[in-house]
């Protein structure tokens, strides 16, 4: 809601100032040497700080409309479906249909959006939520499997050690070893 309240409000140009300013710099400079999962995380967490902050000026009194806003709220709603649904069974079909697109059409805009496949993006996100709850869940690593979205536990420790090049249960003991 914070971060869609933000959108809404950059509508009509902003200026970061201030310490957050300082703050989303720094982060962008980290962006850059981050990949995948990573990367999006990263920027979902200068989108918080933007947010959360008060530190800003609007620069323009109307909203500035981009020519490809539609094809901006695709790109959202695609993300924001995913984001919210990818413990359950996601099918390219559903998200094609909403975004009112045939499948080939979907599959094809999000690629060249994003640069990786639309399927690739939802594995990476259930990785992604599958690294949180190994880190702060004591849940079974099956358990955590099901819970992340994936239906075949050895696929999930397949694409586990693929992505993250350890063994969830690798990962897990790894970070309960870090000192708090």
């Amino acid at each position: 809601a914070k971060i869609r309240a933000l959108f809404d409000r950059t509508r009509q140009g902003m200026e970061i100032t201030g310490g957050t300013n300082e703050t989303v710099t720094r982060k962008l400079y980290q962006l850059l040497a981050l990949d995948g999962l990573q990367r999006w995380l990263k920027l979902v967490e200068i989108l918080e700080v933007i947010a959360a902050s008060a530190d800003y000026r609007i620069i323009s009194t109307q909203p500035v409309t981009g020519r490809h806003e539609k094809d901006s709220q695709r790109l959202s709603m695609a993300v924001e479906w995913v984001m919210k649904s990818f413990h359950e069974d996601i099918r390219l079909e559903d998200i094609a249909r909403a975004a009112n697109m045939s499948v080939a059409s979907f599959s094809r805009y999000f690629k060249q959006r994003t640069r990786k496949t639309f399927s690739s993006f939802v594995t990476e996100v259930r990785l992604g939520q599958a690294a949180r709850l190994l880190q702060e869940d004591q849940s079974s690593i099956a358990g955590i499997c099901y819970a992340s979205g994936f239906n075949n536990l050895s696929n999930f420790n397949r694409l586990f050690k693929k992505f993250y090049r350890m063994s969830p249960l690798q990962y897990k003991r790894q970070y309960l070893q870090k000192p708090a």
